[in-house]
């Protein structure tokens, strides 16, 4: 068969009996040098295979066949080294014309089955590489007279040095999990030690060193959620909290049907919306978290539009890309009803999969609803709880009557929260429609 020339090349020109002096040592990498590689579904993945041999104890590398198989589909066939002949660039000195090689062409052969491959219904690679020209050393012999001069020292640790003996493509599988690029059947010759090239190269057969092989890891893409959105308040100076900012956070809860005017109770009772923090289910990519990726509308107690071209949107990324902290300088105004919505955002991952869930939420800025949780008005209950909490100090920040009736935001519960609330008795913010 002709993909087996190689094969019948190195038992040609094996003149030693000192098998396995030199071992020929294999790396199947990625082209940044490394052995592991995560991609995409479907991804095109470059690969090189670096050769090094075990020591210099000989003339460099003569003769080098190898076979690849893909565990996750099927392998095309090498490139053809290209270039100068160069110690960085030995390769194409062992393509004809000036090596010979795989009549199929130094990229081997693609063979379906097995033997030789290992999976009966997968394509695999086989005998990739070529020799050089160790024996027709004299012009006499063209069209293939010898390399003038030879290269040695070629993979040879101390010489050339690690040889990129090929390099190809391949495609990842569009199923998630982990694969490997496999190196077999490798068979490779050295120059003997000592040689000069008067009649021809002597050589001897490498015995089989280390073998390294490619990693290929599909990850599957996943589309980040927004799982909690929080509006966030500072009760300094009389709570400090653990971080000493004095900041806790109250629940915005999921709008389930925007549009409705139903079930979108929450509202903010304190100060004001100055800053919102959303976590989510996955890292986001930092740099697709920009004030461009927020975007705002709000009603006013009659539904007109708000006019908020004047508050400027702020965006950080925190939490190892978890949490997205977003600040409206001014404040939001009061008694309003908002819509927050993000888009653009992507995970922090190789896939990039976009954030296509909990992107958005409804809420009313209602100063003084401090009861129920808020039901978007201010009455006699909220000042009741108001009243029946006078004189806390500081608040627990666990207990949400605590932190809805701190009205001025010190920490602390007395006489000015209930003045402050119980002039906007009244006000219903209950038939805002949604923005």
């Amino acid at each position: 068969m002709k993909l087996r020339i190689l094969a019948v090349i190195a038992a040609g020109l094996t003149t030693s009996a000192a098998m396995g002096i030199t071992n020929i040592n294999i790396s199947v990498q990625q082209t940044n040098g490394t052995n592991t590689i995560t991609v995409l579904p479907g991804a095109t993945v470059d690969y090189k295979i670096v050769g090094t041999l075990s020591d210099a104890v000989n003339e460099g590398l003569a003769l080098i066949a190898l076979s690849l198989d893909f565990t996750g589909g099927n392998l095309a066939q090498a490139n053809t080294p290209a270039g100068a002949i160069s110690c960085a660039n030995p390769m194409p000195a062992f393509v004809e014309p000036d090596g010979m090689g795989n009549p199929a062409g130094f990229g081997g052969t693609v063979i379906v089955g097995s033997p030789p491959c290992p999976h009966p219904t997968r394509a695999c690679l086989v005998q990739i590489g070529g020799a050089l020209n160790t024996i027709k050393n004299t012009a006499a012999y063209a069209p293939y007279p010898l390399l003038d001069p030879i290269l040695t020292g070629i993979a040879q640790p101390g010489g050339c040095g690690p040889a990129v003996i090929a390099t190809g493509t391949l495609t990842a599988p569009n199923t998630p999990g982990q694969y490997f690029l496999n190196a077999f059947d490798i068979l490779a010759n050295v120059i003997s030690d000592g040689e000069d090239g008067t009649v021809y190269w002597a050589v001897e057969q490498a015995g089989p060193g280390t073998t390294t092989n490619l990693t290929v890891n599909v990850q599957a893409c996943v589309a980040a959620a927004g799982t909690t959105w929080e509006s966030v308040v500072s009760h300094l100076p009389n709570f400090e909290g653990p971080d000493l900012s004095g900041n806790v956070a109250l629940m915005i809860p999921e709008d389930l049907t925007p549009g409705d005017n139903t079930d979108s109770p929450f509202s903010e009772p304190r100060s004001a919306v100055s800053k919102l923090v959303v976590t989510f289910s996955a890292a986001i990519n930092p740099a697709t978290a920009t004030p461009a990726a927020v975007s705002i509308a709000g009603r006013d107690v009659n539904g007109n539009l708000l006019n908020l071209g004047g508050v400027a949107i702020g965006t950080n990324v925190v939490a190892g890309n978890t949490k997205l902290e977003i600040t409206f300088t001014p404040s939001l105004p009061d008694y309003a009803k908002y819509r927050v919505t993000l888009s653009g955002l992507t995970t922090n991952d190789a896939c990039g999969a976009a954030v296509v869930t909990g992107t958005q939420r409804i809420f009313t800025a209602l100063r003084g609803d401090a009861a129920n949780g808020g039901d978007r008005r201010v009455n006699a209950t909220d000042l009741g709880l108001i009243r029946s909490l006078v004189g806390v100090n500081p608040i627990d920040p666990a207990n949400v009557n605590h932190v809805r009736s701190d009205w001025n935001d010190d920490g602390r519960i007395n006489a000015t929260d209930l003045g402050g609330a119980r002039p906007l008795v009244g006000e219903d913010a209950r038939t805002i429609v949604d923005p």
